[in-house]
């Protein structure tokens, strides 16, 4: 600061004199009253700057002592210490950091217990007699069983992280016929990598996971007022880019986004996932990220919740499985927030130690494809789609009302406006039309009923609505 402000120059000699004495050191000349008032300034600014000084000092304290909760907080949790122990157990990190391994910060993040369930996340530098790096972990621990999400290591010189995580435990499932998983980045750059998932779900599940190449995001997929992705035309878009794996009943196609979406069938305002036919979804995780702070303290957040949205999907899709009305199930249902996504472990039971249906699960429906010269594909499924294949069929059967469908399709028109023509069989329908009695085509919906007592609206999957 500026020594003009505690001092000032005599008029007569130029000698300079204390802000606070009333005359010249040197002539003995008077300074003006006026000069009296700037000396009251003067102490004013000194106890401004005490003031300040004061709040600053106790800013700092209370910095200090919230990262020595966190930290305290946060050590004392058993995916913490378990964190450290794989880290210095791993030659990966002992060839960056070197010997004697210690910590160089305290840790960052959260811990909570919720639903019977501990969530942990933190981040916490380490170095060694080399170098220095980052940890970052992200775990759940229910009824003492501690699994990691997400752990990996990042040296302080480098941006290859090294991937720390165990390999999940496998998880016991009823059998059911093979499939193959595609996923498909759509609209995710290179710092958004899946290269992860296939040897993570061979692991957890068993299952053979393909990683197709990143398929740009398309403005026709983008409704321009909402300014989010329709998942419904999402779905579509794929199916016609990939028409041999949309013919194969045994494929699952999955897309993968970082936009945020919606589903024009629900009146949401967004939504996490969408599946459909029980083969195509498409999983957002726009909606998934801490908040930005946070984030940057733990990048491994975020791939942690994408990665359990993700693996929910996949268990849904390929095992054929009802959601889960237990905040701490793989299956957790319903529109979650990232809080509740950080809940959820990886096992089916979650911390209830029972199964707890979702409050509108799906009435049990059992889909058979019926592709010629291949095996006949059951499914505990609901599908209104028709293969396009000659002589396939789609055979659903809907055991809370009784209804038996049969789909099959007689012809596929392909150009600009690609057409797949056809014909539904259903019971409960006595009337005979084009096709036969109870029968439908994809070109035509109508109404059916008695006069004064029903009205039905017939779709042209063979569907109906009762009036």
């Amino acid at each position: 600061m500026s020594e003009r402000q505690f001092t000032r120059s005599c008029p007569l000699c130029g000698a300079v004199s204390p802000l606070s004495t009333p005359a010249c050191l040197r002539c003995n000349h008077a300074f003006p009253p006026a000069t009296i008032r700037q000396t009251a300034s003067f102490s004013c600014k000194k106890t401004l700057y005490w003031i300040a000084g004061v709040l600053l000092a106790a800013a700092f304290l209370l910095v200090a002592a919230v990262a020595g909760f966190l930290h305290a907080r946060l050590s004392s949790t058993m995916a913490y210490r378990e964190a450290l122990k794989l880290a210095k157990a791993s030659p990966a990190v002992e060839a960056v950091l070197g010997k004697d391994i210690h910590l160089r910060s305290t840790a960052l993040g959260v811990a909570f217990t919720a639903q019977g369930s501990e969530f942990v996340q933190f981040s916490v530098a380490l170095a060694g007699s080399h170098g220095a790096g980052h940890l970052y972990a992200v775990a759940n621990s229910i009824h003492q069983n501690l699994r990691f999400s997400r752990l990996s290591f990042l040296p302080a010189a480098g941006t290859q992280y090294i991937d720390l995580t165990p390999m999940p435990q496998r998880l016991t499932l009823p059998p059911v016929p093979a499939k193959r998983v595609y996923l498909i980045p759509l609209g995710l750059d290179d710092s958004e990598p899946l290269d992860w998932a296939p040897a993570y779900y061979n692991a957890k599940f068993g299952i053979d996971v393909v990683l197709l190449p990143a398929v740009p995001l398309t403005e026709k997929l983008v409704d321009p007022k909402r300014r989010q992705v329709d998942s419904e035309s999402c779905v579509e878009y794929l199916r016609r880019l990939y028409p041999e794996l949309d013919a194969d009943p045994s494929t699952l196609l999955i897309a993968v986004t970082s936009r945020d979406v919606y589903i024009p069938s629900f009146n949401w305002a967004y939504a996490e996932n969408y599946r459909y036919d029980g083969r195509f979804a498409v999983v957002s995780y726009a909606r998934l990220r801490p908040p930005a702070i946070m984030s940057r303290w733990n990048p491994e957040w975020l791939h942690s919740r994408l990665q359990k949205i993700l693996t929910k999907n996949i268990a849904m899709l390929y095992f054929d499985l009802p959601m889960s009305s237990d905040y701490t199930s793989l299956l957790s249902g319903g529109v979650l927030s990232g809080s509740e996504v950080d809940l959820m472990g990886e096992t089916l039971i979650g911390a209830e130690g029972t199964w707890d249906s979702f409050i509108n699960a799906d009435e049990p429906t059992i889909t058979i494809y019926s592709v010629p010269g291949k095996p006949s594909l059951w499914r505990m499924t609901d599908s209104d789609e028709a293969l396009p294949q000659h002589g396939a069929h789609v055979f659903r059967a809907d055991l809370a009302n009784g209804l038996f469908i049969d789909r099959t399709a007689d012809f596929r028109l392909e150009g600009q406006y690609p057409l797949l023509f056809t014909r539904s069989y259903r019971n409960q329908d006595n009337i005979s039309r084009s096709f036969g009695i109870g029968a439908s085509d994809s070109l035509d919906i109508f109404l059916d009923g008695q006069m004064g007592v029903y009205v039905d609206l017939i779709y042209e999957n063979g569907g109906r609505m009762a009036r």
